[in-house]
């Protein structure tokens, strides 16, 4: 079984870039002047759709060229920080994954997007727009949303299943621990929990029990919600059905799936 990472990607303007730029179909002198190169930062896969919506951009917006620079993700987020902190060569437009856009709006280095309700409406977006907002204030636009994907081998469970008298894949804590016993010994367990990979925990274990990490500006995991999510992460490792990886130890967490 394998969670896969989700992610929702936020565009948002930088504070010494110009007042809007998202690609909406708003009049060219509403957004930015003429004869102007808009800087847009992505990172791996984000590159690719800032490039493919570029020329879409450009044509909507004669004048205005965009020029879209590539990173790859590891640095990524040092090379934004950076950027801030020496004022040089910023850019005017950067995605991000929104924990790391909270900070960034608290200290002051990213526009607020005022009127952009009056340009795109926040029903048509699947989820994510809230991400973009401090205080009611949007900040930015939500622009990838990934959705978790579950799978597993049924040569293992499905006699497994069987056995412990259930007709289907386990849709219950209970029934997938007993499952997981029954196919979990001391060199193969059946599920591997990445330590280091908090989307993994708070997608799989916090938001299921309906916690959140921030509320109102605010850390939120520490609550009854995320205690009752780190008390199940414990318990399948008690009980033997998970393996606990350390990816700094033990590298990357892949080829031990």
């Amino acid at each position: 079984m394998r969670n896969l990472k989700s992610w929702f990607l936020v565009l948002v303007l930088i504070a010494t870039g110009v007042a809007s730029a998202a690609p909406t179909a708003a009049p060219v002198s509403a957004t930015v002047p003429r004869d102007t190169t808009l800087t847009v930062w992505g990172f791996v896969w984000t590159a690719d759709w800032l490039e493919s919506i570029a020329p879409g951009f450009e044509a909507a917006h004669p004048g205005v060229k965009v020029n879209v620079e590539r990173f790859e993700y590891e640095v990524y987020r040092d090379a934004i920080i950076a950027a801030l902190a020496s004022g040089t060569d910023v850019p005017n437009v950067v995605t991000l994954d929104p924990m790391w856009a909270g900070d960034l709006i608290r200290n002051g280095a990213v526009m607020p997007l005022d009127g952009i309700e009056d340009q795109l409406n926040p029903a048509d977006f699947v989820g994510g727009w809230e991400l973009c907002q401090d205080e009611g204030t949007q900040y930015g636009v939500p622009a990838d949303l990934d959705f978790n994907i579950m799978f597993y081998r049924k040569d293992l469970y499905d006699p497994a299943i069987a056995e412990a008298g259930l007709d289907t894949f386990p849709t219950n804590t209970e029934d997938f621990i007993k499952v997981s016993k029954l196919i979990s010994n001391e060199d193969t367990k059946a599920i591997l929990l990445a330590q280091s990979d908090y989307y993994a925990w708070y997608q799989g274990f916090l938001v299921p029990y309906g916690g959140r990490l921030f509320s109102d500006g605010e850390y939120a995991f520490a609550s009854d919600a995320g205690v009752d999510a780190l008390t199940l992460y414990n318990r399948l490792v008690e009980e033997g059905v998970a393996l606990l990886w350390d990816e700094t130890a033990e590298g990357n967490p892949m080829p031990a799936l």
